[in-house]
């Protein structure tokens, strides 16, 4: 999810003629991405978020380390000021960007931030969805555009197959795996093809993407398995952590 500051610097990069392709490469995101921000009037703008009392911290973070990474920043804003969303809270998604979020039982020792997972939801959906309701079953799956209503939310019993159009772009969503059966999958629990391209594996514990125009993916987060973000540590050059 794309944030009110990464608006501002898309903004400023192109109002002193960088081409949107050099603002991409300079920000890690997609052209799509930076098109967006760029026609936006006015900045993403979420109901509720916990993150919108801290964003004096992440203007200073990043005005100090342009650099830094969302990883980092997340370490910061929880050790420091008691955050407890996800990273993929800090790396906000754009308005009207599709996504597709999995979740499915994580396995031991692993577990899920619920309290992520909501407020993930919750920005996902415009507010329109406090949480997931995962009572019917161990396969739960939410797909739309975000901060809109969803396109799909469904939580099942067994593994399903579902075909939804997000944005004139058809996105299959194939949740495959028996879990009783299988604690591991070579190839994951299930997968998200979008425009013909293998898009997101899905894994045990919460599975996200979001999908460019033609069907790949522009960001993919995990929770709660082995593919979570595991903690790094940006050294300045003088020595000092951020």
């Amino acid at each position: 999810m794309r944030s009110a500051l990464e608006w501002a610097q898309v903004r400023a990069l192109a109002a002193d003629g960088v081409s949107q392709r050099e603002v991409a490469r300079r920000l890690g995101i997609s052209r799509n991405t930076v098109r967006r921000l760029v026609e936006a009037d006015e900045p993403p703008c979420y109901a509720g978020s916990m993150l919108d009392p801290l964003e004096p911290v992440l203007q200073r973070v990043l005005k100090d380390w342009p650099e830094i990474r969302a990883p980092r920043v997340t370490e910061i804003l929880r050790e420091d000021y008691g955050y407890t969303g996800s990273v993929d809270l800090v790396r906000t998604t754009a308005p009207g960007t599709r996504y597709v979020l999995c979740v499915l039982p994580p396995a031991s020792p692993y577990e899920i931030d619920h309290r992520a997972l909501e407020e993930s939801v919750r920005t996902l959906t415009g507010g329109r969805i406090g949480s997931l309701n995962r009572d019917s079953g161990d396969y739960t799956a939410l797909a739309g555009l975000a901060g809109g209503e969803p396109v799909l939310e469904k939580s099942a019993r067994f593994p399903f197959r579902e075909i939804v159009t997000l944005d004139r772009l058809g996105v299959e969503l194939r949740m495959e795996a028996w879990l009783f059966f299988d604690t591991i999958r070579r190839m994951g629990f299930g997968h998200v093809v979008a425009g013909r391209h293998h898009t997101l594996i899905v894994e045990r514990g919460v599975s996200f993407v979001t999908i460019d125009d033609d069907g790949t993916p522009i960001v993919m987060g995990y929770d709660g398995n082995i593919f979570s973000p595991e903690p790094r540590y940006l050294i300045g050059t003088d020595g000092s952590l951020p």
